[in-house]
């Protein structure tokens, strides 16, 4: 997420949709494209934002800004990860290192966080052992993303996503999925995004309260949320024959006692088939 804009990407684009909603269905707006580029993975890190591209015949990690508007993004700065194309899964943040992850060709490789003076290819660190990880073959990794510290993996077989602590390679839990909207497809990927709930006051501004909408997320009830904050959940799902396109669905989590990743759910209401078909 990029403010108050969800950002996805889809072969050689990158689309905003707004945050803001009071509908169950948003217009994606083309904020980037890159032409020729299969791009996958977006991560936030401060202030800066990246993506990555698997192709068409090498794979690169880019840095992105917004122009003045913030309608349109800009190519700031791009590096070298391999000199043939990859399979991206996502990527992120190790928190205790501070270094860059990137699920590709499923291993995870750990990079430093490069800086636009940075010399062609950003340093890989090493890689992790993805037995650990993956826990069997039939439980392989589709995606990978970090939020509050925490790094969570998507594994479609189990219908999952797994929390870790890849810094001590400790599974710290599991939140249960609802079913695919298609029986025909898996969830491909995921986001978290925090929000103060209505009457608290933001961290960036102290005097403007924020008011959130719950209108169109499924399970959202307000009852459910942290006396500060909601826990929202984004799932997307390739659609359509070629796989060329996603569709977005947003679950209000459930938080137990001090808001542990062990007490994270999605509501009984919104785990059943007839909730996203």
């Amino acid at each position: 997420t990029a403010g108050d804009k969800f950002l996805v990407t889809s072969n050689q684009n990158v689309y905003a949709l707004s945050m803001l909603q009071d509908q169950d269905e948003v217009t994606p707006l083309c904020v980037l494209k890159v032409p020729h580029a299969q791009l996958d993975g977006l991560v936030t890190i401060d202030d800066r934002l990246f993506v990555a591209s698997g192709g068409p015949k090498r794979t690169e990690l880019m840095e992105m800004s917004w122009e003045e508007g913030n309608q349109k993004l800009r190519i700031e700065a791009r590096w070298l990860l391999e000199d043939s194309t990859s399979k991206i899964d996502g990527f992120g943040i190790v928190p205790s290192t501070g270094s860059l992850y990137i699920h590709m060709n499923s291993t995870i490789h750990l990079y430093s966080l490069p800086t636009k003076e940075s010399a062609p290819r950003p340093v890989r660190l090493k890689s992790l052992n993805m037995k650990v990880l993956s826990r069997g073959a039939d439980n392989a990794i589709s995606a990978i993303g970090t939020f509050e510290g925490v790094t969570y993996l998507l594994k479609q077989q189990q219908n999952v996503l797994e929390a870790w602590d890849l810094s001590l390679g400790s599974r710290l839990g599991e939140i249960k999925l609802p079913p695919s909207p298609l029986p025909s497809k898996s969830w491909d990927g995921f986001v978290f995004e925090r929000k103060p709930v209505i009457g608290s006051i933001q961290e960036t501004d102290k005097e403007t309260p924020l008011e959130v909408s719950t209108t169109g997320f499924r399970g959202a009830s307000g009852n459910e949320a942290s006396s500060h904050s909601t826990l929202f959940l984004h799932m997307s799902v390739l659609m359509g024959s070629s796989g060329d396109s996603n569709e977005i669905w947003s679950f209000q989590l459930v938080e137990g006692q001090g808001n542990s990743v062990e007490s994270l759910a999605i509501p009984d209401c919104a785990m059943r088939p007839s909730s996203v078909n």
